[in-house]
């Protein structure tokens, strides 16, 4: 069953999941083996980065490497971030920024009541 992929993917953070993967198999880590092995069409003792990237590809539920790259820049082109978005003069868009603002920022702590 594949992974989902983080809510903001990264080419670099999937890149660097790859070599972290081929580091892990030549190393002999059980976990980096069964990743790998339950993705890899080959023999683990050939594998390479671009078996890695494969790897880490088909861990979140595409054929390839390419494939995932081309999905990760579809998102990029299509994402919204009203935060990256600044002030504007017309009022109706600074109210659809303001109200499309992400609201992950912590909130502050509510007084406690009583004991």
């Amino acid at each position: 069953m594949a992974n989902r992929l983080p809510e903001n993917p990264s080419l670099d953070h999937l890149k660097n999941e790859a070599k972290q993967l081929l580091r892990g198999v030549r190393a002999g880590e059980l976990r980096a083996l069964a990743t790998a092995g339950g993705w890899y069409p080959g023999q683990l003792s050939e594998l390479r980065l671009a078996g890695a990237q494969l790897v880490v590809a088909r861990k979140y539920g595409f054929t390839s490497w390419s494939q995932l790259r081309a999905q990760l820049k579809m998102v990029d082109k299509f994402a919204r971030r009203p935060h990256e978005v600044g002030p504007s003069a017309d009022p109706a868009t600074e109210f659809l920024r303001l109200a499309c603002r992400p609201t992950t920022a912590p909130r502050a702590p509510r007084p406690r009541r009583g004991c």
